[in-house]
């Protein structure tokens, strides 16, 4: 069970990344709960699925930088209900950046779905 838990939440990390790179914004918001949070750097945070696939459509519009997103820990409680997943990313622009990450999932409706999302960059460029 806990393994088909964290292939369900990659997948969902993945789908996000994906849609964001297709800037299929209506899909990356379908990866939030209805109420989950975003926490982008120097930003406020942002609440819900409909304001997060704005900030998102604005963050990651035409002409954004493509990011590469990588899941290197995914740990799902043992009630199956919650879990979370850490990763690192590279934004790619004229100087590519690190970042870190943290989501928290919950399962919704019977599916993973994102309820906080926060991430932050390195200090240095990627090399």
């Amino acid at each position: 069970m806990q393994a088909e838990a964290e292939a369900e939440i990659r997948r969902v990390i993945a789908e996000l990344g994906r849609c964001i790179g297709a800037r299929d914004f209506d899909g990356a918001a379908a990866c939030f709960a209805p109420d989950a949070v975003l926490m982008l750097p120097g930003s406020s945070m942002v609440l819900g699925s409909a304001a997060i696939r704005s900030k998102l459509s604005s963050a990651f519009g035409a002409g954004s930088p493509e990011v590469a997103v990588t899941v290197t820990r995914v740990e799902v409680a043992a009630s199956g209900e919650l879990a979370f997943a850490i990763g690192t990313g590279v934004t790619h622009a004229a100087t590519a950046l690190r970042s870190k990450w943290v989501a928290v999932l919950r399962r919704h409706e019977g599916a993973w779905k994102i309820a906080v999302d926060t991430f932050n960059a390195d200090d240095a460029p990627a090399g």
